[in-house]
């Protein structure tokens, strides 16, 4: 594979801040779960290297103003290991840009946390950072 291909990931403050309280919040007392999860995550960002249209992801309307035009937002579904429900259904919001290849982690939550996404003045300052 020519590495040359690959995308570049990175992410906002804000999103660093975001996982840090969603493993907490999810995570505080079990280990193993953890370890799943960010297994899981690890093997996702590895898959968005590779193509940011990956499985499960979709693409997603952008607030007004809040993308260049060569930008997209994608939402991308997975299940949090060992939750049932609402909780286990996790999401994950992504930019990402076609020109730079690069893919920009915006947000993560749950379906329980916000039954669509967060609201777009949430989104428009999660991108603006």
């Amino acid at each position: 594979m020519n590495l040359l291909n690959l995308w570049t990931l990175r992410q906002t403050k804000t999103f660093k801040s975001q996982l840090e309280k969603f493993l907490k919040k999810y995570y505080k007392k079990d280990v193993k779960g953890k370890e799943k999860f960010l297994s899981l995550f690890r093997d996702f960002l590895y898959q968005l290297t590779l193509n940011p249209n990956i499985p499960n992801s979709k693409l997603e309307p952008a607030p007004k103003g809040s993308l260049e035009e060569n930008e997209e937002l994608r939402k991308y579904y997975f299940n949090l290991p060992n939750y049932k429900g609402s909780s286990s259904q996790g999401r994950l919001i992504y930019k990402v840009n076609r020109q730079k290849k690069e893919i920009v982690l915006i947000c993560i939550y749950t379906h329980n946390e916000f039954e669509k996404r967060p609201p777009d003045k949430d989104l428009k300052r999660f991108l603006s950072d």
